[in-house]
C-alpha cells in the first residue's frame, strides 16, 4: 500500500477565496473553494486529490481539470441547496455537534432578507443539544418532526431541548413538516432541514426532489429533478 499521510505526504494551505495542495513532487495553487460544507472539506478536498495523484502512473487525469473537480463537487444532504417557489430550502444531514456547527457557518455565509424555518428530527442515541445549540441563534421558527421508526427520538423531547425564544411546533413526520414549512415561508426567506439522514431523504422526497426507493428493492437513490 502507498501510504499517504495528511500534514507528511500531502497538505494544504487556505487563502481568502483560493486554496494550495502541495504533494510529495509539487503544488497546485488556484483551487477553488469547495461548494458544500465549511472549512471541515479543505482536507476532505486534499484526500481526494491525494487519491488522485497517486494514481497518476495508471489513471492520469489533466492536472487543468482539478480545479473544475473541485468547484464543481457536490454532496446530496450537505449543505445542499434548493429553491422553492422563491424560497431558498436547504438540506443537511448534520447529526453530530461538529457537523451542525459547519451547517451553521455555511448559513452564516448565505443569510437571507427574510426568516429562516427549521424542519428537524433526530435519532434517539444523538446529542440532542449539542447539534441544536450551534443553530439556536439563526432559527427563527422551528418545526419539529419525528424519523427513523423506532430509534427516532420523539418530538416531544426533542422541542423541550430546543427551550428558547423561537417558536416551535410539532408536526407528525417529515411530509407534514415541509407541508406546514412550504405554508409558513414567504419569498425571501429559507428553510432548513437538518438532524438526520432519516429526515432529509424523505423530506426531499415530500418535496418532489428525490425518490426514495422500498427497502426490499434496489437501494440506490433515483433525482426526480427540482
Amino acid at each position: 500500500a502507498d501510504l499517504r499521510r495528511l500534514g507528511a505526504d500531502f497538505d494544504f494551505d487556505v487563502g481568502d477565496d483560493r486554496w494550495v495542495f502541495h504533494c510529495r513532487n509539487h503544488f497546485i495553487g488556484g483551487l477553488p473553494r469547495p461548494g458544500f460544507g465549511g472549512d471541515e472539506q479543505f482536507p476532505n478536498a486534499a484526500g481526494c486529490l491525494a487519491i488522485v495523484e497517486a494514481l497518476d502512473a495508471r489513471l492520469s487525469l489533466n492536472r487543468a481539470a482539478w480545479p473544475h473537480g473541485i468547484g464543481n463537487a457536490r454532496l446530496s444532504g450537505r449543505a445542499d441547496e434548493r429553491e422553492i417557489g422563491g424560497v431558498r430550502w436547504i438540506f443537511d444531514v448534520a447529526h453530530n455537534a461538529a457537523a451542525a456547527t459547519a451547517l451553521a457557518n455555511a448559513l452564516r455565509r448565505r443569510p437571507v432578507a427574510g426568516r429562516t424555518f427549521a424542519v428537524v428530527a433526530m435519532m434517539e442515541d444523538k446529542d440532542h443539544e449539542g447539534v441544536v445549540e450551534p443553530l439556536r441563534p439563526l432559527i427563527d421558527e422551528w418545526l419539529v418532526t419525528h424519523a427513523g421508526g423506532a430509534r427516532g427520538a420523539q418530538p416531544e423531547a426533542l422541542a423541550g431541548v430546543l427551550n428558547s425564544g423561537a417558536s416551535a411546533s410539532i408536526r407528525v413526520d417529515a411530509a407534514a413538516a415541509c407541508e406546514q414549512a412550504r405554508h409558513l415561508a414567504e419569498r425571501g426567506d429559507r428553510v432548513v432541514v437538518f438532524g438526520s439522514f432519516y429526515l432529509v431523504g424523505p423530506a426531499m422526497s415530500a418535496l418532489g426532489l428525490y425518490s426514495i426507493p422500498s427497502q426490499s428493492g434496489n437501494r440506490s437513490a433515483t433525482w426526480t429533478g427540482v
